[in-house]
């Protein structure tokens, strides 16, 4: 019975990596085994391809062509992204004329070009007008606080959303201490 040394890959190492790792210990003679993604991976039996099929269920050159296909395809959306994006800012300007109040119409045309080309891709602009337009039609915070947890934010999301809506709405600074 062969006895294996454990060993860790780091967050973010690539299943090329982790071979790589693997595949030097092996040259070394040392038996050594790891955990990656839920599967255990050994020194001494380890190749590339059967690294990612055991992985994700695809050999390493359907891995990389499903790849380059999705690369492709994000590239194609982002092309697409850009070429509309001032039309979509001004569609954003637009409803934020018809839904804040005039105070706050200079910092939201400000802010809404740059909020565009973030990574949330304006998704934070919509959700935040979306509860802005609840909270100034005098909807309580309950009903509003259903509007925000049916947008389905991440951590990071949800913080930016909660401070514009402290930004653009007279009631929003209450509204978000309501969440709490």
């Amino acid at each position: 019975m062969s006895v294996y040394i454990s060993t860790e890959f780091a967050p973010g190492e690539t299943i090329d990596s982790a071979v790589k790792k693997l595949q030097e210990f092996k040259s070394k003679g040392i038996l050594v085994s790891g955990n990656f993604n839920g599967k255990q991976l050994f020194s001494d039996t380890v190749t590339v391809d059967g690294a990612y099929k055991e992985i994700t269920g695809k050999s390493y050159e359907e891995y990389r062509a499903e790849e380059r296909i999705r690369i492709d395809n994000y590239k194609k959306e982002m092309e697409e992204f850009n070429n509309n994006l001032p039309q979509m800012i001004q569609e954003w300007s637009k409803k934020g004329e018809e839904i804040l109040d005039p105070e706050f119409l200079d910092e939201w045309k400000r802010i809404v070009p740059i909020r565009a080309k973030d990574i949330y891709r304006g998704m934070e602009l919509d959700a935040s007008l979306e509860i802005i337009k609840s909270l100034n039609a005098g909807n309580s915070f309950e009903v509003v606080a259903e509007i925000i947890k049916s947008q389905s934010h991440s951590g990071r999301s949800h913080g930016l959303v909660c401070a514009m809506v402290q930004v653009f709405s007279k009631r929003g600074t209450k509204f978000v201490q309501s969440l709490s």
